[in-house]
């Protein structure tokens, strides 16, 4: 079909995908035995009601000039979290495999990947096309401000049009494919991934394993639930023994505590105004009718917090030893290191045991051992992550003692304030507000997460408003 530019082929091929405007329901799509992996997320009893703004933001925010092409990946991310989370959505790995490559950067290269994001709408899809656009727009032949790729229609089983984006020099596994399947609005990454959803969807059958552990979970009547992961481990040991059984990998799932599981999945569900999650998984050494299970959550405020439960739609309480989880953390990122880079990242540790170590246990222990989670005030961007996070200190008096330790431990993260050096991944200390913010790019558009002080409590989330919402509310207590 040739090189031709995105925006005008979605144009183009509106009045085949897209679907009329009708109810913004649709059942949840089946998944196949043979997933490797999925992801659901259901938004509809979250405050979706911003969810319109932060797109056409970030559109007019690079029609301004204010996004240079190397920052494209993040807002794309964030673009399309945006739309997703606003409808209950399911990403599915249908197919995936990897082979060793010492010059790659994580150590192997992918070879095979079919992967589909199912947005479960029944409404106008032309939305959905319009952001999916914008996206491919980014992805440019150099001076010639078109598409690198080549673009076309094809048909689905069952009749359906789709429409299919591929770079010629990419792997077949980069080509993203899309349709309007009527009750959703799909995207395909790789090959045939749309192919091989539509035939799975119209021979559709339950999943045992899936529902022993969901009843493993111990849903009670009423529980709606809105989150589901699950990572089938026994298909990738099948499909890439080599890659999980050393390197990186292999030390990941020693460090979780996965290197002897079938299968692992996490729950989310409601039960009143709190959300509730459970761990569940399988191990290779018991029968295949034996589903272990972790709670992880509270489904009840605990009486030794002083601070009022949030006013947000939901509230979820973490019961958490800190100290423990900042040293996993410290594991769970030293899995993800080359082998070479190993030796360099066990001294720093050694040294931070050294020097700094007191202090940060010092900083854990005065906390209570809880992490509370809000949508108060409600997020502009409803997708998961995009939360208030509440600490509270144990001792109001040590409230500047802590903030003074805190700020000396973020130091050697904080860059200077001169705007002239922005992007540099580093802690920003907004002196107008006394809030601290994440350094993300260039431009200092995106303030996330930002966090800050209010009194005994420690408040952050996806932006200054947060810190200065909840100061209002808390601030005189």
């Amino acid at each position: 079909m040739g090189r031709t530019n995105p925006i005008r082929f979605v144009a183009v091929v509106l009045a085949v995908l897209a679907g009329t405007s009708r109810v913004d329901a649709a059942a949840p799509p089946s998944i196949p035995p043979d997933a490797v992996a999925f992801y659901r997320f259901d938004p509809s009893r979250f405050d979706t009601k911003t969810a319109a703004f932060l797109p056409l933001a970030l559109k007019l925010a690079e029609q301004a000039g204010l996004v240079s092409a190397e920052f494209h990946p993040l807002f794309d991310g964030i673009l399309a979290a945006s739309v997703a989370g606003a409808v209950p959505h399911t990403v599915c790995v249908l197919d995936l495999d990897a082979e060793f490559d010492e010059h790659a950067k994580n150590g192997f290269r992918i070879t095979q990947l079919q992967a589909v994001l199912v947005l479960e709408s029944t409404r106008d899809h032309r939305g959905f096309l319009s952001t999916l656009g914008t996206i491919l727009s980014h992805y440019r032949a150099e001076g010639e401000g078109e598409a690198d790729g080549t673009q076309e229609l094809f048909d689905l089983p069952g009749g359906r049009r789709a429409a299919r984006f591929r770079n010629p020099a990419s792997p077949a596994w980069q080509t993203v494919e899309w349709a309007s399947l009527g009750d959703s609005f799909v995207v395909g990454l790789g090959s045939g991934s749309l192919e091989r959803w539509v035939t799975a969807q119209a021979n559709a059958a339950p999943n045992p394993v899936l529902e022993l552990h969901r009843i493993t979970a111990q849903h009670e009547p009423g529980d709606a639930s809105f989150f589901e992961v699950w990572i089938d481990l026994d298909e990738l040991h099948e499909h890439m023994p080599d890659i999980l059984a050393q390197g990186r990998p292999r030390r990941m799932l020693t460090t979780w505590q996965l290197d002897n599981a079938r299968n692992w999945m996490f729950h989310g569900r409601w039960k009143d105004e709190f959300l509730v999650a459970d761990l569940t998984w399988q191990r290779r050494s018991e029968s295949l009718d034996v589903v272990a299970r972790k709670s992880l959550t509270l489904d009840h405020w605990p009486g030794d917090l002083t601070l009022p439960k949030p006013e947000g739609k939901y509230c979820v309480v973490i019961p958490i030893d800190l100290r423990a989880s900042f040293d996993r953390v410290l594991a769970a990122y030293r899995d993800t290191l080359r082998e070479d880079k190993l030796p360099e990242f066990d001294a720093r540790v050694k040294q931070y045991r050294i020097k700094q170590r007191s202090a940060y246990d010092a900083l854990w222990s005065a906390f209570e051992p809880y992490v509370v989670l809000s949508n108060d005030p409600p997020p502009a961007v409803p997708v998961p992550g995009a939360t208030t996070v509440y600490f509270e200190l144990k001792d109001p008096r040590q409230a500047m003692a802590t903030q003074r330790r805190l700020e000396s431990l973020l130091v050697q993260f904080m860059t200077s304030d001169d705007p002239q050096r922005l992007g540099e991944s580093a802690v920003r200390h907004e002196r107008d507000g006394n809030y601290y913010w994440l350094q993300l790019e260039k431009s200092g558009t995106l303030r996330v997460p930002s966090w800050g002080w209010v009194g005994r409590y420690l408040v952050g989330g996806w932006g200054p408003s947060v810190v200065e919402a909840n100061r209002k509310k808390l601030g005189g207590r």
